[in-house]
């Protein structure tokens, strides 16, 4: 009678495992915060023995860390170095391009890709209007966090400590009656900001130009930049910008999406 062979690799053992390990990985990731272990437990569904080994093997290669002092999981060092060589690899600006001019020419205004650079806005891609302004910022350029719609979608959304960083070191300067010039007034702002899930800005900067902007997120949450439309009031007032609100939200999770964000657990 002959004998079955012995199969060193059982069918889906393996696959199983990984299978796993990227479910709690994938939760770790994808959760703005951080998480305890019992937490991500609930999550996956797995039992408790399984999670243990499992986040035992992640962080051993560096994939999840435990925070010594909270005792929760965050993502590990070898994530942080995947993750900057693939927004290395990918183009921002380039991917933005087709939804920044999608944009202007479905609202006649002026579209901006921007991100937070030196506690500054600095826009990585514009694309004028039909009409164009003498105050329209050129790639390359900066404008305050406080006063500009792109600056409020960004700060709103970094997580807290970053927030309470960038926060501390603005000069609020008044650049218009509009400008807000007080902590607590943009604390205020900002967490409207995130009720909403968009920014806007109405004559803070410039007395002739008002807009909104909407995050732009990366793979594991984290702000990546802003999409934003403005004009000059006597063109579209705020009221008639922000009836494009949806139109500007699909894009940036369009842009999102393909920076590699995915829908939280």
């Amino acid at each position: 009678m002959s004998r079955m062979p012995v199969n060193p690799n059982p069918s889906g053992q393996y696959s199983s495992i990984i299978s796993k390990s990227m479910i709690l990985l994938d939760i770790v990731c994808r959760h703005p915060g951080l998480l305890g272990f019992a937490d991500i437990v609930a999550r996956s569904g797995q039992p408790k023995s399984s999670v243990h080994r499992l986040l035992s093997v992640l962080k051993r290669e560096e994939l999840v860390e435990l925070d010594p002092f909270s005792r929760r999981y965050l993502p590990g060092s070898r994530i942080h170095a995947w993750s900057d060589r693939i927004l290395n690899v990918h183009d921002l600006p380039g991917l933005a391009e087709g939804e920044l001019r999608a944009l202007s020419a479905a609202t006649s205004a002026h579209a901006c890709l921007a991100v937070l650079s030196g506690g500054a806005v600095l826009y990585l891609k514009t694309v004028d209007g039909q009409e164009p302004c003498r105050f329209a910022p050129r790639t390359g350029e900066y404008s305050p966090v406080h006063c500009t719609a792109a600056g409020k979608a960004m700060a709103a959304f970094l997580d807290p400590q970053r927030r309470e960083h960038l926060l501390g070191s603005l000069d609020l300067e008044q650049f218009t009656d509009s400008t807000i010039t007080s902590r607590t007034a943009l604390e205020r702002e900002l967490a409207r900001v995130r009720s909403r899930g968009y920014a806007q800005c109405s004559q803070e900067e410039f007395v002739s130009i008002c807009g909104i902007s909407a995050p732009v997120f990366n793979g594991v949450h984290e702000v990546a930049g802003a999409l934003g439309i403005w004009n000059t009031v006597d063109r579209q007032d705020l009221e008639m910008l922000g009836r494009h609100q949806s139109r500007l939200m699909s894009a940036a999770a369009r842009l999102s999406s393909r920076m590699g964000m995915r829908t939280l657990r």
